[in-house]
Order: structure tokens, then C-alpha cells, then sequence
């Protein structure tokens, strides 16, 4: 084993990968050592409901929906785009989804559910992913449910996402406004499928 001290790596024709080690391999970092020039996250984004909708329905949460635009919101790289709640991603890889409904119960709904649906053949059958469930026994009630799903994007024109409401009795409903976020969605690309 031997000890290679530089300041400086480049490839033999000035251009094109530098390739260190081989699969299955590690590089430890020394104590004190500080790497630079990576990147982290390459795509996030947040969207939200811009008002409130499924008042009393069991359906796709497909309307009034906004990528989130307060002042000091900016998105990193590559936004999702949505087209009557379907999700579609701009590039493969692994996904985490993080959602957070405001839910306003009717009276005695005491199991309004939120749920997160996945496609991998562009629509032609969904798979619930996760459900979150709030509610009341009597009375009304107000309440945020969340879910979080690591989802691993294969093919872009194929695997989507969508939120479904399922349980929610009259008067129960998905709070939402323009400028502030209530019921919101945060996209993170954490690395390569």
C-alpha cells in the first residue's frame, strides 16, 4: 500500500471521466478532511393546494393545485409538472415524498383518510401506497395527516403519482389557500434509481 500526495487530478487527454476505484469499493475521509464539489440534492420541489376541494368526496385530489410560489421559496433543478392531480416526474431515480394534508372533519367523520397512489404504466392501474387518517368521533374537527413514500422512479412516462380521499363524509374536506401552505408536497431526488 503506498501514499500518492498531489494537488491535482486530471485525465491524460485534459478531458472525460476520472474513474477511482471499482465497484464495491470505499473512500474514507481522514479526520479534519473536508471533500468539496459535490452536489447534493438535484431536485426539489413543493406544491400545494391553492384551495379547498373533495368537500364530502372519495375521489383524486385533481383540482387547485399550484408549485408552491411564497417569497422566499425556490425550487432546486427540476420541478414535477401535474395535470388533473397526476404527478409526472422530470427524471428518474429514487424519490421521497413527503405530504401534509389540513383536513376540516364534518360532524362524526372519524376516519377521513388521505392516500397516496402510485402508476407504473401511465395511469392503467394504481397501487395505494400509503394511507393517513384522521377524524372525529362527534363533532367537527381539524387536523393534519401525513405521509412519506420513497418511491423509486423508473421510466418517466410510465411511473407516476397521485393523492386519493377515501371515508370523507359531508362536510368533511382538504383545506387549502393560495398564499399559505396547508395541505402541501415536497418532491426530493435523493439519488439514481
Amino acid at each position: 500500500m503506498g501514499t500518492i500526495k498531489t494537488t491535482n487530478i486530471q485525465s491524460i487527454s485534459g478531458s472525460g471521466t476520472v474513474t477511482l476505484g471499482t465497484s464495491g469499493e470505499t473512500f474514507a475521509l481522514g479526520t479534519g478532511v473536508t471533500a468539496t464539489g459535490f452536489d447534493g440534492l438535484s431536485d426539489v420541489s413543493q406544491w400545494r393546494l391553492n384551495a379547498t376541494t373533495n368537500s364530502g368526496s372519495n375521489a383524486v385530489v385533481s383540482a387547485n393545485w399550484e408549485e408552491v410560489d411564497y417569497a422566499n421559496y425556490e425550487r432546486i433543478g427540476s420541478a414535477l409538472t401535474q395535470s388533473s392531480g397526476v404527478f409526472t416526474f422530470p427524471s428518474t431515480g429514487k424519490w421521497f415524498i413527503l405530504s401534509s394534508f389540513y383536513l376540516i372533519t364534518g360532524t362524526g367523520d372519524n376516519s377521513a383518510n388521505v392516500k397516496l397512489e402510485y402508476t407504473l404504466n401511465n395511469g392503467g392501474a394504481y397501487t395505494d401506497a400509503h394511507y393517513a387518517a384522521t377524524g372525529m368521533s362527534s363533532g367537527t374537527g381539524r387536523g393534519s395527516v401525513v405521509n412519506t413514500v420513497l418511491f423509486d422512479c423508473t421510466d418517466v412516462s410510465n411511473d407516476k403519482v397521485r393523492f386519493s380521499t377515501t371515508s370523507f363524509a359531508t362536510g368533511t374536506n382538504l383545506y387549502g389557500e393560495t398564499d399559505a401552505s396547508y395541505s402541501v408536497v415536497t418532491f426530493m431526488k435523493l439519488g439514481a434509481t
